[in-house]
């Protein structure tokens, strides 16, 4: 992947129907209602040593951030290093393989 990198994801709530149960779109995934947070992870040579996050694999590091875009504070970044740890031989992300045929389509 390239040296310097970055991933953003929006943190979603279902849109609920009349009975409270989440409404499905025409492509088979729930329907977006409400944006709840974002995360974020970037790469750059040298940030692992650099860097005060204890989550800081090889040259990635990770933050959540409040819908007014401010880092949300409390966050237990060792949840990002459980998930995304044994990924490592793909770049340590779950969408590399889109990523990637996207990077190649530019």
């Amino acid at each position: 992947m390239p040296r310097r990198l970055g991933a953003v994801h929006r943190g979603l709530v279902a849109k609920l129907d009349a009975d409270k149960k989440p409404v499905t779109g025409a492509d088979g995934f729930y329907v977006a209602d409400q944006l709840l947070f974002y995360t974020a992870m970037a790469r750059d040579t040298g940030w692992a040593r650099t860097s005060r996050h204890a989550c800081a694999m090889k040259t990635w590091n990770y933050a959540v951030f409040t819908t007014a875009k401010q880092l949300r504070p409390g966050v237990n970044q060792a949840e990002c290093l459980a998930c995304h740890k044994p990924l490592d031989k793909v770049s340590y992300t779950f969408t590399l393989d889109q990523l990637t045929a996207v990077a190649k389509s530019r």
